[in-house]
């Protein structure tokens, strides 16, 4: 009886039957954005970080999905490994002690920012942004701040961006403008306008956490 004789892609393919699944299905790997050897990570590179320092870094890495090791205080291996991934995907370059710091100051705040607004890199870019922000009394600060704030600053720029207001100006009145910058003070008309103590008091539970367009809504 004579043995079936296989071709070399039949044989190819039956080898692949028998790899794990795992194998016969591996994804692609990712392409970094910058070459690896850009964002080159050695022991080396941030051989005098505090303790401390390292455990917010795994943090942050952790938060990212980039390390899964547990927090140990310790910047080894797979802790470098995530922080040049990082790297990597922010398109940086690692060639100075000056960059080297600014990828460690962007993760810590990349990561305190997006666990209160995730993607907030996509709502600063949003169509509407830069026209709301160009139109605010502090757009110069908003500018500077988006780019290297602080993660309170850029969250406070968000919030106040999200709970803007865009109600239609009533006809023959000047409406205020949804900015920081404008506010009113009451004076010794305004109280008497209010009324009484107790009146007074009233009016004002009615206000809490809300928003007017104009002088007339104030007073209603």
């Amino acid at each position: 009886m004579k043995k079936p004789r296989f071709s070399r892609s039949t044989a190819a393919f039956a080898a692949l039957l028998l790899l794990p699944l795992s194998l016969a299905v591996a994804p692609a790997a990712e392409t970094p954005t910058v070459a690896a050897s850009a964002c080159s990570i050695t022991r080396e590179s941030y051989d005098k970080l505090a303790p401390d320092l390292v455990r917010q870094v795994q943090d942050a890495l952790a938060y990212f999905k980039l390390y899964a090791n547990r927090i140990d205080n310790i910047f080894g291996i797979d802790t470098r490994a995530g922080l040049a991934t990082y790297c990597r995907q922010r398109g940086l370059r690692l060639d100075t002690d000056t960059s080297r710091q600014a990828l460690l100051d962007e993760l810590l705040r990349d990561s305190a920012v997006d666990r209160v607004y995730h993607d907030w890199r996509g709502i600063l870019a949003s169509e509407d942004f830069a026209p709301w922000a160009a139109g605010q009394a502090d757009s110069k600060d908003i500018g500077s701040q988006t780019k290297s704030g602080t993660p309170a600053q850029i969250i406070d720029i968000i919030d106040r961006y999200l709970k803007r207001r865009q109600l239609p100006a009533k006809p023959g009145i000047a409406s205020w403008a949804d900015n920081q910058a404008n506010s009113y003070r009451l004076a010794a008309a305004d109280l008497e306008t209010l009324g009484a103590r107790r009146s007074v008091l009233d009016k004002l539970v009615k206000m809490k956490g809300a928003g007017f367009q104009d002088k007339t809504d104030f007073f209603a």
